[in-house]
């Protein structure tokens, strides 16, 4: 690790991520049960008959049952924005 000199200026902390970026973010399947409201379970039905959007397989091996798998947040955003519209 690069030590700064003790006269230096502390470094700049990283940039926040512009709203777009945040849109796009990868959601672990934890974070999506957390975020509609459901347990795991009821997520993976809810994802398997086709009415929730389908997660992304993210590894070497897609087809493989033990292959990460996370949702795209926007997606699950429009998800909810439909349901909430649908309710009246």
């Amino acid at each position: 690790m690069k030590r700064q000199p003790k006269n230096a200026a502390p470094a700049a902390p990283p940039a926040p991520l512009a709203a777009a970026d945040t849109r796009s973010m990868l959601l672990t399947e934890a974070q999506v049960a957390d975020l509609i409201q459901v347990g795991t379970r009821t997520l993976r039905r809810i994802v398997s008959t086709g009415r929730f959007p389908q997660p992304v397989k993210i590894g070497p091996n897609p087809e493989s049952q033990q292959c990460p798998r996370r949702w795209v947040r926007a997606e699950v955003d429009a998800w909810l924005r439909q349901l909430m519209e649908a309710r009246g």
